[in-house]
């Protein structure tokens, strides 16, 4: 599912999809690597979601990986999500503010 489509963007088309209640396992793409599209993907119900400049093998790796029912979120995604974590970790830390984690 393309995220940036005409009329109803694909995120819209995946919350449509899923509450319809057919099953299905939608895999979100994207050529925009933006922080509020995974999280908006998913929350609409995607399984997946991969940046369009995804090699080829990932692209069929998260097809396979979806179609068994289990979530994927692109390598770089998750990285950056890493990085964002670390980085607010170590400003907790050098603040002297403690992180209380559950």
């Amino acid at each position: 599912m393309d995220v940036q489509m005409p009329i109803a963007d694909g995120i819209e088309a995946t919350r449509r999809i899923v509450l319809s209640g057919v099953p299905t396992n939608v895999l979100s793409l994207t050529t925009f690597n933006r922080d509020d599209y995974p999280y908006r993907a998913m929350k609409a119900g995607a399984s997946g979601y991969l940046l369009k400049s995804s090699p080829p093998e990932q692209l069929v790796n998260a097809v396979r990986v979806i179609a068994t029912g289990d979530a994927l979120l692109a390598p770089s995604i998750t990285a950056a999500h890493r990085r964002l974590h670390e980085s607010s970790t170590s400003r907790y830390a050098s603040s002297g503010v403690r992180r209380l984690v559950r």
